[in-house]
């Protein structure tokens, strides 16, 4: 797009002319650059090319406008998406989207084993982690979503990271280590509540723990990190168990 405004800014050049002759007789099947700057433009619902050629913005208008369209268009297609996945009902789209990482990258250090932990993360929050329930419903053989190792609960995130009694001891450690972050008080009434304490282990920054509790920037922060490693444990300590049971 920058290349295409800059030339739309050289009217009388020989660029601008080939350009205009390009676009109107360019083919819509074809993959080029004259086929691609109608689509994009319309994607993010931006005027047409014809009319950026005769009357070109400024690099400076341009810019916003183009950051606004593009952030406009994105965060209605998480939101719209967030309605209709259901594995994606505990991820808080930040806003504005754009230049603005998730809580889950923006509390990572650039360090391999820190982007493996949320990378790990980030799979148990969008729900594309493989789980027992995962298994069931996908596998076209009679599978059951059963836990394996005690054969009883379905084995899905709230499952494995809340009331799993094969990982009794490392859940322990980690609700206390919340305890600390958050405080004894706060925590006390986001753990009597399921619902709120898996919200706040996946997403502590979604608007729906605002009416149970608001979380400093800095407890936000700390909060995320932990759960990374929480979730780390959980998981190595599922791998240990089903590796001996197998």
């Amino acid at each position: 797009m920058a290349l295409f405004l800059n030339i739309a800014r050289l009217p009388g050049s020989v660029e601008h002319q080939v350009l205009n002759r390009q676009l109107a007789m360019s083919n819509p099947d074809r993959n080029s650059f004259s086929t691609s700057i109608p689509e994009i433009l319309h994607k993010y619902n931006l005027p047409p090319p014809e009319d950026l050629l005769q009357n070109p913005p400024s690099k400076h208008q341009w810019k916003t406008t183009f950051r606004n369209a593009t952030t406009y268009y994105w965060e209605s297609t998480w939101k719209d998406e967030l309605l209709i996945q259901f594995t994606a009902k505990y991820i808080q789209v930040q806003s504005p989207l754009i230049s603005h990482p998730h809580n889950l990258w923006a509390s990572t250090d650039p360090k391999p084993h820190e982007v493996w932990r949320a990378e790990l993360k980030a799979r148990l929050l969008t729900g594309t982690y493989i789980l027992q329930c995962n298994t069931a419903r996908f596998n076209r053989s009679d599978v059951s979503a059963t836990f394996k190792l005690w054969n009883m609960g379905y084995e899905t995130r709230e499952h494995l990271l809340l009331t799993c009694k094969a990982h009794t001891d490392v859940r322990s450690e980690g609700m206390n280590m919340l305890q600390q972050i958050i405080g004894g008080q706060e925590f006390a009434a986001i753990r009597c509540k399921g619902d709120i304490l898996i919200q706040t282990i996946l997403d502590c920054t979604h608007v729906s723990l605002q009416q149970h509790i608001n979380f400093t920037k800095k407890q936000n922060t700390d909060v995320e990190r932990w759960t990374h490693i929480y979730c780390e444990r959980i998981i190595s300590s599922r791998t240990g168990k089903l590796s001996v049971a197998m």
